[in-house]
């Protein structure tokens, strides 16, 4: 009888036990495999929604809340789509359904071909995606209530802003819906919660928000390198002056500290105008006064805690050269919470109101001042109190508008009124600049000019820092180890009943290299048909994991649908793991068995093989010690944070788990 057939009669002389052992294994390989499986399903749903999320659009120029022309879209690529991307609150007219959180998207005709849809819609219409039109309930023909924030000057928060500034109202009317796979997951945010995304004209909406042919986002498929901006693009405005000065500056009240920089280096009067609430000589107070810092403006020259005042002010608060002034201002950089500070100047001289200091074009164009037909008309917020407002103030509005009243030192306006969004309101130059040398000057990287990878941002995200495979595979760790211990307790029982018979083989000449072939080799095909069959377990893990976290567990992934997705890799990796471990634990119990000499065998050696050979209880006692000393330490010096943390906070479990039952 050679030993090929002897080992297969023996595998079905003890089926029971095999049928233990082989079902311990592919248990086992379900849950590793399985595991491999969910995490190749979760990789793959990552990379399927960013891959949804941006369609072909590869890099993205991201203005924020600074509106360049639309045609520079079209100087990078003609393939780009200009958006204007902002956030919006939608509504249903009798105000039942709403959604706080929609993103809103003005696109042009280049928008489709990047995303594979959805099309340019006609002026006040407007494509929802699935699940916006699923939490509103809403269906094509629906008239809905959008309401988006008009475009500031100054950020809502900033001081002399009216931050209680109602929204802009549009009414709009559904023409349509759009699925995922056709640009309704469109989103430049490395997220996968799904996003509530509306789609209107962008000419339209650029016109209803006071900013037409501009745009705030553009969409490449390519890196278009160095971005081709204008003065427009940057908002910077030239404008020449009465007084034969030409006058560098920009909507947004404040210059932006990178072109503060980078025009550094050319001469001419550099500006920094805010209105104070108060100055004030002893009792003598006067309301709502601009004040220009200038450090060129003819020949006016001041110390730095020196001011002059026109003649008007003069007057008005019947001060002298030498008296000292208290101007009260809100600080800029505290926003809405308006909080005032004081500072004490010397009057140095009184000023004509003519000339360079009748020039109003030292004022910058605050958010609202242009339109004001009055200084009580200037809807400022609570910036201002109009019951302060005099006749007096009025009258000086009436004839000099927004003309400063008084006149500072630079380096003390910039001590004052210095702030995140700047430290100038305008360059002045004694001659036109050609907009080229200008723009050879200026780096517009700084100021958000630049293509970002959103590409390459995306896949970043999707692969993620945390292997969603070794993430599921520790915690069924303890399945796994339990499943494995059982199939080589099995496997050893086995071993042990079968004693009196290996003793008899090696009685009858069978060498023990022989009968350890024997037993591994019937250890080897149980394993191998144990793995094999714990693939069959994995595909119905993997499907029943994917289910759940698409139902029952979906606050788990934020409501997205997970993919299941099965990779070569992970169905042979799995199982060839499963595989190997259980042989390394039978080839322990055999080890052991196989030592023992026929004649103990044959006398009784049934109740003396128990597996592997036992170890000193003192070694037990010290690695017991030593694993759950490392699981303390690794708990107390875990500085991680989120999965990391979480991993580490399993390895330790483990740790200490282990050392208990070492301990036992």
């Amino acid at each position: 009888m050679t030993l090929n057939r002897l080992m297969l009669l023996s595998l079905l002389r003890f089926w029971r036990t095999n049928l233990g052992v082989l079902l311990g294994v592919a248990l086992a390989s379900t849950v590793v495999t399985g595991a491999l499986l969910v995490g190749d399903s979760m990789r793959h749903t990552l990379q399927h929604t960013a891959d949804q999320r941006l369609g072909e659009v590869s890099h993205a120029v991201i203005g924020g809340d600074r509106f360049f022309t639309a045609e520079l879209a079209q100087r990078l690529d003609p393939r780009a789509s200009a958006l204007v991307a902002l956030n919006g609150v939608l509504s249903t007219p009798d105000a039942k359904a709403r959604v706080n959180e929609v993103a809103v998207y003005g696109i042009d005709d280049q928008f489709a071909g990047l995303l594979g849809g959805p099309n340019r819609p006609a002026p006040g219409e407007a494509v929802l995606n699935a699940p916006l039109a699923e939490r509103l309930g809403v269906h094509q023909g629906d008239t809905l209530i959008l309401r988006v924030p008009e475009p500031s000057a100054l950020p809502i928060d900033a001081a002399l802003v009216n931050a209680s500034e109602p929204s802009l109202a549009l009414r709009i009317s559904v023409v349509g819906m759009v699925d995922a796979n056709h640009g309704g997951r469109f989103s430049l945010r490395a997220e996968q919660r799904t996003p509530m995304n509306l789609f209107v004209d962008q000419a339209w909406l650029a016109e209803q928000l006071g900013v037409p042919h501009r745009a705030n986002t553009i969409l490449l498929a390519s890196d278009p390198g160095p971005i081709p901006v204008t003065l427009e693009d940057l908002q910077l405005e030239s404008s020449p002056n009465p007084v034969g000065i030409v006058d560098q500056f920009t909507p947004r009240v404040f210059l932006d500290a990178p072109i503060e920089r980078d025009l550094s280096d050319l001469p001419g009067p550099r500006i920094l105008t805010y209105m104070v609430n108060t100055i004030a000589l002893s009792e003598n107070q006067s309301p709502y006064a601009m004040v220009s810092a200038v450090n060129q403006l003819g020949d006016l020259s001041l110390g730095d805690n020196e001011i002059a005042i026109n003649q008007w002010l003069a007057e008005d608060l019947g001060a002298q050269v030498g008296d000292t002034l208290s101007l009260t201002y809100y600080l800029p950089d505290e926003g809405d919470r308006l909080i005032e500070a004081t500072a004490k100047l010397t009057v140095a001289r009184i000023v004509p109101i003519e000339g360079v200091y009748a020039d109003r074009k030292l004022t910058p164009n605050f958010p609202g001042l242009d339109e004001a037909e009055s200084l009580r008309g200037w809807d400022a917020g609570p910036a201002i109190d109009r019951s302060r407002i005099r006749d007096k103030d009025e009258a000086y509005w009436d004839d000099y508008r927004v003309t400063p009243k008084a006149f500072i030192n630079l380096k003390t306006g910039q001590r004052l009124w210095s702030n995140r969004f700047g430290t100038l309101t305008a360059i002045r130059f004694d001659q036109p600049l050609v907009e080229a040398d200008l723009l050879q000057r200026i780096d517009p990287e700084p100021l958000g000019f630049a293509a970002r990878d959103v590409k390459a941002q995306a896949q970043a995200a999707a692969t993620g820092t945390v292997d969603f495979g070794q993430l599921f595979l520790s915690l069924s760790g303890f399945i796994i180890i339990a499943a494995i211990v059982l199939a080589a307790m099995l496997f050893a029982m086995s071993a042990e009943q079968r004693a009196r018979q290996l003793g008899t083989l090696l009685a009858l000449g069978l060498t023990q290299r022989q009968a350890t072939t024997l037993l591994l080799g019937e250890g080897f095909i149980v394993a191998l048909l144990g793995s094999l069959l714990g693939i069959l377990g994995a595909v119905a893990y993997a499907i029943f994991v994917t289910q759940a976290l698409a139902g029952v567990w979906s606050g788990a992934v934020a409501g997205s649908a997970v993919l299941l997705h099965m990779t070569p890799m992970s169905l042979s990796a799995g199982p060839l793991a499963t595989m190997l471990i259980s042989l390394f634990a039978m080839m322990l119990s055999v080890r052991s068995l196989t030592r023992r000499h026929a004649r103990e065998l044959l006398a009784g050696g049934i109740g003396k093989v128990s597996g592997p050979a036992r170890l000193p209880r003192w070694l037990w006692l010290c690695a017991g010690l030593l694993c759950v000393a490392l699981a303390v330490l690794i708990a107390m010096t875990n500085t991680q944070t989120g999965m990391r943390a979480a991993l580490i906070g399993f390895a330790s479990g483990a740790a200490c788990l282990a050392g208990c039952l070492m301990l036992l």
